[in-house]
């Protein structure tokens, strides 16, 4: 008895939940097995002690009558130590799960037979110390539990790289963490005045900056966002016409408080209305967050953050494309390739090389002529140089791919 009280008693329902549902298919069955008999864990573990203790009690007085009473109880002594003690525990221990599960039928006659003693104690425990044992796991125990399993860290080895844990972690952190540790402050992002016109050096510093997609303030006031222009929309643009940012297709910019939870801004994006959000000063005291102030008065936009600014977040890790120049848009960290491409994984740091080796001298001439061609046609607006047909073969100059900042 004291085997199947270690045995059973070691597990709770979250612990054959997982096994059923992630389980083998013997560990499987196993667990369905013994679901039922845990299902009351008072019940169980009253029935299991009295008639662990009654067979405890029996055995001396039983062989009291065959044997001299000092011989009595140095048999009884021994035999249940080894074989009510020692060996059943050893043996639950290693092999719980299957003893339970093949155990189970004979704990429900156990329960049915001593019933009318051991429910009713069952129930003053249950009322006195709650009838759920099975805990489910906080945030931060689900994070020391996944650290456990990490490769570098694991206790003997884990299962889990440590790209896996950094995406677990940076999940189970997309509720608590705020928008405003992601954003882009408004004073660092690129914008452009409703005013502005879109002639050929405007449209050279637009592709310059490697996004997709551009905010557009008020003339003379950097945080009246008005909205957003998207890069690829201007590509048939005649840039002689004086056109102006104002006269294009400008689309709406949600906007959201800073301290919006980083979770509820990646459901936003995936709705599809927007990559990229506005946010404003909560109404909260002003407070400095990673070095960049986020008071203010209710409602004044304070930055800007995109889909991609969510993803580093989820990932934990910084997304660098072919046309940024800093890391980290809030410590203005420059873009390092010879450390981010130290940083891949063997297999992949000599796919890189490999191919950017080939692109080097098969690509190398195509792209001189395009950034050549975008050049000779810049300066030469008597033969319509600044129409913008020409621009899709620039995507190997300035391949934009940020949607911001």
């Amino acid at each position: 008895m004291s085997g199947l009280t270690l045995g059973l008693m070691s597990m709770d329902s979250i612990d054959l939940e997982v096994l059923i549902r992630s389980g083998t298919p013997t560990e499987q069955k196993y667990a369905k097995r013994i679901a039922p008999v845990l299902s009351r864990p008072h019940l169980l573990l009253v029935t299991l002690l009295l008639v662990n203790a009654a067979a405890m009690e029996a055995l001396p007085i039983f062989l009291d009558r065959l044997l001299s009473p000092v011989a009595a109880i140095i048999l009884s002594v021994t035999a249940v130590l080894f074989f009510g003690e020692i060996i059943p525990q050893a043996l639950c221990t290693r092999y719980g799960l299957a003893i339970g599960a093949y155990s189970a039928w004979f704990v429900r006659a156990l329960i049915f037979a001593v019933g009318i003693i051991s429910y009713p104690i069952s129930k003053v425990l249950d009322y006195l110390l709650g009838s759920e044992h099975g805990a489910l796991f906080r945030r931060g125990q689900l994070k020391a539990l996944v650290d456990i399993h990490s490769e570098v860290d694991g206790i003997g080895g884990g299962y889990l790289s440590a790209e896996e844990i950094n995406i677990i972690r940076g999940a189970l952190d997309m509720t608590e963490k705020k928008a405003v540790v992601g954003m882009t402050p408004l004073d660092k992002v690129f914008m452009l005045s409703a005013d502005t016109e879109l002639n050929v050096a405007t449209m050279r510093s637009v592709l310059g900056s490697g996004h997709s997609r551009v905010p557009v303030h008020r003339p003379g006031n950097r945080r009246d966002v008005l909205g957003l222009i998207i890069v690829k929309e201007l590509a048939l643009l005649d840039l002689e016409a004086g056109t102006r940012v104002s006269d294009v297709k400008m689309r709406p910019l949600p906007m959201l408080r800073a301290d919006t939870a980083m979770y509820d801004l990646l459901t936003l994006f995936q709705t599809g209305r927007s990559h990229m959000v506005v946010l404003t000063a909560p109404p909260a005291p002003p407070q400095t967050v990673v070095g960049v102030p986020v008071g203010g008065a209710p409602d004044d936009p304070v930055g800007i953050i995109t889909i991609e600014d969510v993803l580093e977040e989820l990932l934990q890790q910084e997304i660098v494309d072919e046309t940024d120049q800093f890391v980290d848009n809030m410590r203005m960290q420059k873009v390092n390739a010879a450390v981010l491409l130290k940083a891949l994984p063997p297999h992949l740091r000599n796919l890189m090389v490999t191919r950017n080796s080939a692109n080097v001298t098969g690509g190398s001439g195509s792209a001189a002529a395009a950034r050549a061609a975008f050049n000779q046609q810049a300066q030469n607006t008597n033969l319509q140089a600044s129409y913008l047909p020409h621009i899709p073969n620039l995507s190997h100059v300035y391949p934009y791919s940020r949607e911001c900042c």
